[in-house]
């Protein structure tokens, strides 16, 4: 792997082994542990800094509405590296190329910087960090793109394995249920509603309990029929489905819950070619009709 902004690796990448599995459970249930941000943050990146030997991993927070200004608030880093914490970053490159994909959950590996043909305000960026391989997951606070996970290899380049981009993306994906939970407790705190507080906890409680149910099996079918009902009984809704994708962009749905007063969307679109043609103007209006996201990804999952 060269250089490249991917989608979410769980969907294009084999099933880990389950050793690592078990490694990546530690990992994720380490940092559900706690409620405090800054364990949480120190020990995501040492983790990831240990699985994947890499020189320095750090945690890039963005300051709000300072045009991607920023600074690395946590860090890793091996004994030949120097520290970057508190280095702070202003760069007009990242806001134009990187910033819109991040904030779809994209994930960037760089085997080398300076085989890629970058602008020169890029390559300047990484070498402040004295960065020679580059991979970077986002943080996301709700759809605000809250901060980054930096993963680097200072001592050369580095092809990022697919196993090293997983690690990285699910860690990443955690910290982000994790930094929502805590935005939304500290407002119920900052409101004096310890009902709510209460009840934040709980759903939080409830959100590690559905994640640890659906890791628990290794069947891709399994895990997609634990996701529908786990989050149906989130959310509350009367139905929760999976539309899954083909490369020409004909797809099906492959895992639904629903309510008892309901009929089954997957027994539908056997009658219902619509359902599994090719996306257009009409199926994206149709899809919409059941109040689903339709951007072009891989596997959807809607509530109704």
């Amino acid at each position: 792997m060269n250089s490249d902004i991917l989608p979410s690796p769980s969907l294009i990448y084999p099933q880990p082994s389950l050793g690592y599995q078990k490694v990546l459970a530690g990992v994720l249930a380490r940092i559900r542990a706690s409620l405090d941000m800054s364990t949480n943050f120190q020990t995501s990146v040492t983790e990831i800094r240990s699985m994947l030997q890499a020189d320095r991993v750090g945690v890039f927070q963005f300051y709000p509405d300072l045009d991607w200004q920023g600074e690395l608030i946590a860090e890793s880093v091996g004994p030949t590296v120097p520290s970057a914490l508190e280095m702070r970053m202003t760069d007009h490159c990242f806001s134009a190329r990187f910033a819109p994909l991040y904030q779809e959950g994209r994930i960037n590996a760089i085997s080398d910087i300076y085989s890629q043909g970058y602008q020169p305000c890029y390559i300047e960026l990484l070498e402040k960090f004295q960065v020679r391989a580059n991979m970077v997951a986002p943080l996301l606070k709700g759809t605000e793109l809250w901060g980054l996970i930096c993963v680097h290899q200072c001592s050369g380049p580095r092809d990022w394995t697919p196993m090293d981009i997983v690690f990285t993306q699910q860690v990443a994906d955690n910290l982000s249920v994790v930094l929502q939970h805590d935005d939304l407790l500290k407002q119920a705190i900052h409101v004096g509603k310890a009902d709510e507080q209460q009840r934040l906890v709980k759903q939080q409680e409830q959100v590690s309990q559905a994640i640890d149910r659906i890791r628990a099996s290794l069947d891709l079918d399994k895990i997609f029929k634990h996701t529908v009902k786990e989050v149906r009984d989130l959310v509350q809704c009367d139905r929760t489905v999976i539309y899954r994708f083909n490369p020409d962009w004909t797809g099906e749905f492959v895992a639904e819950d629903y309510g008892s007063q309901w009929t089954s969307l997957m027994a539908q679109q056997l009658g219902y070619s619509s359902l599994k043609e090719n996306i257009s103007e009409c199926s994206v209006q149709l899809t919409s009709s059941f109040s689903c996201d339709t951007t072009p990804v891989k596997v959807i999952l809607c509530t109704t």
